[in-house]
């Protein structure tokens, strides 16, 4: 399945794009309803521990490799809470759509 227009080789970017994301309620949440629906995350390893347990959407981890192998697509994220929390978050988010390996060589560029 592709989400591209059916004429994208004649689409035509003239710059790079920047995507932000907000962390909570957007990426992920850290309330659930029941152990059930945590099976699920803990089944799927989206389960983050950035200061506290966050569950990561469906979607989310695959839709960050996408991201992160298109060229001019700039990725930043956001949320107005704690600092550290979110610079833990990011980058775990990052080590689970990318491995180590690949958030390393993007670290920098963060």
């Amino acid at each position: 399945m592709s989400f591209l227009p059916k004429n994208h080789s004649r689409c035509v970017y003239m710059g790079s794009i920047n995507l932000v994301f907000d962390i909570d309620g957007v990426l992920a949440c850290n309330a659930i309803g029941s152990t059930k629906i945590a099976a699920f995350f803990l089944k799927k390893g989206a389960i983050i521990t950035a200061l506290k347990t966050h569950y990561v959407f469906p979607g989310v981890i695959e839709l960050m490799q996408l991201l992160f192998q298109t060229e001019n697509i700039k990725v930043s994220f956001f949320s107005s809470g704690d600092r550290q929390r979110n610079e833990i978050f990011v980058k775990q988010l990052l080590e689970l759509a990318l491995g180590q390996e690949g958030y390393r060589k993007i670290e920098k560029n963060q």
